[in-house]
């Protein structure tokens, strides 16, 4: 069986990684991407006021108490023309993306009994809270992506390499929205919302690098695989839940020459 499985893995690599490559002879191509970043360290925002033993359930004979669940993510869709040069070691690209930001926390399941406590009145004589199964928003940017990408290695079918890149976005819209454990607390809501001070950045930005792999021939139809490595948020605010850490994430993509 070893016998076998040692040609048969020469074979495989030797296909993909000959180095009888054939020229970039069609130096455009579009790009037709999505991805998708997380934050690696989310901390809440100030202006909320969250009680820290946040939420309980009933598990085997004890109560347990908690902090919330936090989300934070960035999901898109692009589209990006590029331009290879320096002989077919660099290319530069530029294009257009629209962003989801998505931020929420939350007690876990919305199914469940699990609630987190939220301080939405206090004066001198009265503290008020809300039980709260979830806080969230979700904004839309439109953003311009600016990338540098080196190429060190061409095979066959398969080339690896680096890309540093900028973007820079404005903001097209955003909501928000509270789920409280009594639906009778939804005539608070927009009050609370306002007094918390609810809105996010209307400017994106970001640095960031990755490491690909683009799979295919050249001057074909070819699909990329990008990891982005910690990256950094350049605006603040984007978020009016959490305060982000480090972005990395992945992204898939489609690139067909043009000429």
């Amino acid at each position: 069986m070893r016998l076998f499985l040692l040609p048969a893995f020469i074979l495989i690599v030797s296909t993909f990684t000959g180095y009888a490559v054939e020229p970039e002879t069609k130096k455009i191509s579009v790009n037709i991407e999505t991805g998708l970043f997380g934050s690696l360290d989310n901390s809440l925002d100030a202006r909320w006021q969250i009680r820290k033993s946040a939420w309980s359930h009933y598990d085997y004979g004890y109560s347990n108490y908690g902090a919330p669940y936090d989300n934070f993510q960035v999901s898109y869709f692009g589209v990006k023309p590029e331009y290879l040069f320096a002989n077919d070691k660099l290319s530069v690209s530029a294009g257009l993306r629209f962003l989801d930001v998505f931020s929420s926390i939350s007690s876990g399941s919305l199914t469940d009994n699990n609630a987190f406590y939220l301080l939405y009145n206090q004066s001198d004589n009265v503290t008020e809270y809300a039980r709260v199964k979830e806080i969230n928003q979700e904004s839309y940017y439109l953003s311009v992506p600016i990338e540098l990408t080196y190429i060190p290695w061409r095979f066959r079918y398969l080339s690896l390499y680096a890309k540093v890149g900028t973007e820079f976005g404005y903001l097209l819209n955003s909501t928000s929205d509270i789920v409280f454990m009594n639906s009778t607390m939804n005539v608070e809501k927009q009050s609370i919302l306002n007094n918390t001070g609810v809105s996010p950045n209307s400017r994106y930005s970001t640095f960031y690098s990755a490491l690909g792999v683009k799979f295919g021939k050249p001057n074909k139809v070819r699909y990329n695989v990008e990891i982005y490595l910690p990256s950094k948020l350049l605006s603040e605010n984007n978020s009016s839940i959490l305060k982000m850490g480090a972005l990395t994430g992945f992204s898939l993509s489609v690139s067909i020459p043009v000429k």
